[in-house]
């Protein structure tokens, strides 16, 4: 039969049974950080972009840039089952990095970022060749919520149901989305209790 050369994963028709070979269907987390609009970022822009990148990798979250907007990407398969909380976490995380990045210099770069969920296709291991393409309209309207941040991170509702208690949210007036207020940390909250019932003691008698 005639060669056919295997088409590229982004312009691969993706079919309900998408095999290993040609990629792993999951849901994901997709995060879009807005990005000035200016042309030349200059060499502080670069070295914030790598330590994003550098930090991405070690949450277990795929980083990459497209247009104005710099997305990363986690899904149970790269970065475990809680991966949207863990979203969420990384999100502040970028925030804290970049909010640091133009205190300390002269760049100007807004925090604004949205989270969404939506179905992707993704090929290769993190570090190694990773890419992914989203199905549907999530990274649009990740970059939709970053645009319509002014400094905050904004989620769509699938992401607020699925972290449920786990962050304090609220909704952010004139859209659909909701702002993350904090994060509730489960760490501490877990050894607050373990402290508080060896210093009170569990049940009525002390040992």
């Amino acid at each position: 039969g005639e060669y056919k050369p295997r088409m590229p994963l982004v312009k691969a028709t993706v079919s309900q049974d998408a095999s290993v070979e040609d990629g792993n269907r999951e849901t994901g987390a997709i995060i879009a950080l807005r990005l000035p609009s200016s042309g030349n970022l200059g060499s502080a822009f670069q070295d914030m972009f790598s330590s994003l990148k550098v930090k991405a990798t070690s949450k277990k979250a795929h980083a990459e840039a497209r247009g104005n907007f710099m997305l990363f990407l986690m899904t149970s398969r790269l970065s475990g089952e809680d991966y949207e909380i863990e979203a969420v976490k990384l999100a502040r995380e970028i925030q804290k990095t970049i909010k640091s990045a133009v205190s300390s210099g002269n760049m100007q770069v807004p925090s604004s970022i949205g989270i969404t969920k939506g179905e992707v296709i993704t090929s290769g291991s993190l570090g190694r060749l990773f890419s992914f393409t989203a199905l549907g309209n999530a990274v649009s309207k990740a970059q939709k919520l970053a645009m319509q941040a002014n400094g905050e991170i904004l989620v769509s509702d699938a992401v607020k149901h699925k972290v449920g208690t786990q962050a304090r949210m609220s909704r952010f007036p004139g859209t659909e989305a909701w702002k993350v207020d904090n994060v509730v940390n489960r760490d501490e909250y877990s050894g607050f209790v373990s402290g508080f019932i060896k210093r009170h003691g569990h049940g009525h008698g002390n040992k």
